[in-house]
């Protein structure tokens, strides 16, 4: 059977697809250029690749942690997150400045739907913790 690291990196490999395919089908409906549907894809494999990432940290050395460790580690991929998401919009509005408003607004709903496939792993992550724990 497969481990929980490899199902949740599965279901985001799913995710990330998902949402790749409806840029193409509706991002040039959504903006009247290309570079903020550039710059959405970018965002994709942006937050595709950092949740891949928190994933690999907290499943990779779930047995050796304490949860001390293990709260260290999410709070910082969270603010992590958060700075490069800051960083990736600074970097647009700098050099490109078209659609900006539209643009922030297609991130900020990406990046709540990395919220919540987050949210939901960690709920499922603590969960199963918890269970062996009780074990």
């Amino acid at each position: 059977m497969w481990s929980e690291k490899y199902t949740y990196s599965l279901i985001l490999f799913l995710l990330s697809g998902i949402l790749t395919m409806l840029l193409m089908m509706y991002g040039n409906s959504a903006f009247t250029e290309i570079p903020p549907v550039k710059a959405t894809g970018a965002a994709i494999i942006v937050f595709t690749l950092i949740e891949l990432f928190s994933i690999w940290m907290l499943e990779s050395k779930n047995e050796k942690q304490s949860p001390r460790q293990s709260v260290n580690i999410l709070l910082g991929l969270k603010v992590g997150k958060m700075m490069i998401a800051l960083i990736f919009i600074a970097v647009y509005a700098i050099a490109i400045r078209v659609e900006m408003n539209r643009f922030i607004i297609v991130f900020m709903g990406l990046y709540f739907i990395y919220l919540i496939f987050n949210t939901l792993y960690l709920t499922h992550r603590e969960k199963r913790l918890k269970a062996t724990a009780k074990t």
